[in-house]
């Protein structure tokens, strides 16, 4: 009876390993690629929700008292841990006896890795002068 054993030479085994370690560092890239767009996905969102509501509370505060002069223009924000910078701007467009209309704009921007984030959203608010 004969047996006839194969096994694997030096050569063939480095070779399964190093398509392997290949395999494995695409995958792990491709994980980490995704962990940190789901990460800006999330700050993202995160900072709309929060401009969302930063920008119809100066619409009401702009549409009941025709000013929002009071309100600070820049800052720091923290949501979830984490800061974001933002800047308010709001300008007369048209003025007249009867209405007023403004530009709200708001912009928040914050450090994402090794890059450097910013939304901007825009929002217009009618104020009509009551008798």
């Amino acid at each position: 009876m004969k047996t006839n054993k194969q096994s694997l030479s030096l050569v063939e085994t480095m070779v399964a390993v190093a398509v392997l370690s290949f395999g494995v560092i695409l995958v792990s890239q491709g994980l980490l690629m995704a962990m940190g767009s789901f990460s800006y996905a999330v700050d993202y969102m995160n900072v709309l929700l929060w401009m969302d509501a930063k920008l119809w509370d100066l619409h009401d505060k702009l549409m009941h008292y025709n000013t929002i002069a009071s309100e600070d223009t820049a800052g720091t924000v923290i949501i979830d841990s984490r800061k974001y910078q933002w800047n308010l701007t709001y300008n007369l467009i048209e003025g007249t006896k009867k209405a007023s209309l403004y530009e709200l704009s708001l912009q928040v921007g914050w450090q994402e890795g090794m890059r450097n984030v910013k939304t901007l959203r825009t929002l217009y608010a009618l104020f009509i002068y009551e008798k």
